[in-house]
């Protein structure tokens, strides 16, 4: 399916290879069948993101979903990857988040679906539930070194735990620094081990935040090899790190 000429980016967040098309008035129905052949045709791009060309800078995911690495590689995009600040429209347009490139890093800020007392919920030993706006992740003390294992360990607790709270749901298992990131977006069909995961990165800064309550920085290595910084604080939270362009075309 062609996207009637439109001008495609598609940026690295740290890893999460993100296509971001030029053009926000696309119906759902349309931004899915974007999404799939995209996917398909670039098997580098893990998600795909639509962006305005006039008025307020905004994105809208393709499954409806909030996305913080697409969020910074929307601001790095706006920005032209010079330093600045914009306020970036998501979550379908019912949110605006501040977003922005500070010293050459990318930054985007997390909407809550709550107060930071109510964000996170202890369910077990090691597992805690994070509901985000846009997004329930399910932060797992726990590691495997093999992909696959990892695939099939995410699904297994996504049947166990889902809630059917969001349509993006996620599991992101810990090991110290680094995460490991199985994110599934239910009105797209999609279920990845994703390179690399800024809404995770977050999860797992939230948690600590839960357990410690104080103001938290977190440097978490993700699968590509490459860092996200996470930080929250009684103001919110927020993530950062590298985004680099690797492509523009017409598509």
């Amino acid at each position: 399916m062609k996207v009637n000429d439109q001008n495609i980016y598609i940026y690295r967040p740290a890893g999460n290879d993100t296509a971001l098309v030029e053009g926000s008035d696309f119906s759902t129905e349309k931004r899915q069948k974007i999404n799939a052949d995209l996917l398909k045709t670039y098997p580098n791009v893990e998600q795909v993101g639509f962006i305005s060309t006039t008025g307020l800078p905004q994105l809208m995911m393709a499954g409806g979903e909030f996305c913080g690495n697409a969020s910074r590689s929307a601001a790095y995009h706006y920005l032209k990857g010079k330093d600045g600040v914009i306020d970036l429209r998501v979550c379908d347009g019912t949110r605006v988040i501040r977003a922005g490139v500070s010293h050459g890093e990318a930054f985007a800020e997390i909407p809550l679906r709550d107060t930071l007392e109510k964000t996170v919920k202890k369910l077990a030993s090691g597992v805690y539930q994070v509901d985000l706006l846009g997004i329930e992740l399910f932060v797992i003390d726990g590691w495997m070194d093999d992909p696959a294992a990892i695939m099939e360990s995410a699904k297994l607790w996504l049947e166990k735990l889902d809630h059917a709270h969001e349509e993006c749901q996620g599991i992101i298992f810990i090991k110290e620094n680094q995460i490991a990131p199985v994110i599934k977006v239910k009105a797209i069909n999609t279920l990845y081990y994703e390179t690399a995961c800024g809404s995770g990165s977050v999860a797992v800064a939230l948690v600590e935040y839960f357990k410690k309550k104080t103001p938290v920085q977190l440097r978490l290595k993700q699968p590509s090899g490459q860092w996200i910084t996470a930080q929250v604080d009684q103001n919110g939270a927020q993530i950062s790190g590298l985004v680099t362009q690797l492509s523009s075309f017409k598509y």
